[in-house]
């Protein structure tokens, strides 16, 4: 079985420096964005384990003194009085033996730990990209943001009272001849059934993002709705971030299935924003 040193084409003299640039020159040969071989995954996970190791400067120290004693067997001699009797394979059981083999029972785990996010990974990274393409049409949405006068074909209203001052708030899921959306009614403006309006409103996805009164160009928006675009921008920002994270092809295959987690619980979101705006 080969060692650690050998699995990096490196001598058991190899300075930090020379594990690091072996490291990084293997992990590009065998990475699985970049060749789909699978003998080069199996490496890819070798080397990850052996950089692991030896790149930690006690952690190198235990597997060199480990190495000394394979290949430094202590000889045989028969047992004395007290000693443990031997196992099922014939091996002597030691405690301090199980508190040394510690260390590379965790390298196991997180030898297991990179498998899955290898495996994974190409997944996140697609969902990733189909976000990233998803964002840049909203960026294209909000961009190209037109007006236009529109009737008021159905009008449902009702009253809610704002404790801290007793004002009353009228509501009103409008409908007009395009669109749809709910208005706040505070400045006492009357709306019914046919009453022209001007909105400001995105292409692709219908988001109203002003209402004004289209025979007062001069006088400001009416009302101006709560969207993904205005009071809850920061989600699709985050998201576009998050998504660019993890489209990146030199990111880790552990960040990218992290950014992919998270892109995965706002994506709903933002859909939901959209389609129940």
């Amino acid at each position: 079985m080969a060692t650690h040193y050998q699995t990096l084409e490196l001598p058991e003299q190899a300075t930090p420096d020379d594990i690091r640039r072996a490291y990084r020159r293997l992990v590009l040969l065998t990475h699985p964005d970049r060749t789909p071989d699978p003998a080069a995954h199996v490496r890819y996970l070798a080397v990850n384990q052996a950089y692991e190791v030896l790149s930690d400067t006690r952690r190198r120290a235990g597997y060199d003194a480990l190495l000394w004693v394979q290949r430094n067997p202590p000889a045989s001699r028969p047992p004395t009085p007290g000693t443990p009797a031997p196992t099922s394979e014939g091996a002597t059981r030691h405690p301090g033996r199980t508190a040394a083999a510690r260390p590379f029972v965790r390298t196991t785990t997180q030898e297991r730990y990179a498998e899955e996010y290898t495996r994974y990974s190409p997944y996140a990274r697609r969902l990733c990209q189909f976000v990233v393409v998803f964002c840049a049409l909203l960026l294209l949405d909000v961009s190209f943001t037109t007006s236009i006068t529109d009737h008021i074909r159905q009008l449902d209203g009702y009253t809610t009272t704002q404790p801290s001052n007793s004002r009353d708030f009228a509501w009103h899921d409008v409908e007009t001849e395009h669109t749809t959306f709910r208005y706040l009614n505070q400045f006492g403006d009357s709306l019914f059934v046919g009453k022209g309006l001007l909105l400001r409103r995105t292409p692709f996805f219908g988001i109203v993002r002003s209402v004004s009164n289209p025979t007062n160009l001069l006088a400001p928006s009416l009302f101006e709705p709560a969207t993904i675009y205005s009071s809850f921008l920061f989600i699709p920002l985050l998201l576009a971030g998050l998504a660019s994270i993890g489209a990146l092809t030199k990111t880790s295959d552990r960040n990218r299935v992290s950014a992919a987690i998270c892109v995965a619980f706002l994506f709903p979101i933002c859909l939901f924003m959209l389609l129940f705006h």
